[in-house]
């Protein structure tokens, strides 16, 4: 977080980092619809992947 805190880019939700924290973990990716994830996949370890482009 402090790699995105320092671009500041730091304002995600609290749940989208549990989960994406929860993924890199797990060394899963996580399938969504939130920019939220790719942000925070460029700090964590998971793979991010769309369901629903548009």
């Amino acid at each position: 977080m402090r790699d995105l805190a320092q671009r500041g880019q730091h304002r995600v939700k609290l749940s989208d980092l549990l989960i994406a924290a929860a993924a890199q973990e797990a060394s899963v990716g996580v399938l969504h619809c939130d920019a939220d994830f790719d942000l925070l996949a460029t700090a964590l370890s998971f793979d991010s992947r769309w369901l629903v482009r548009g």
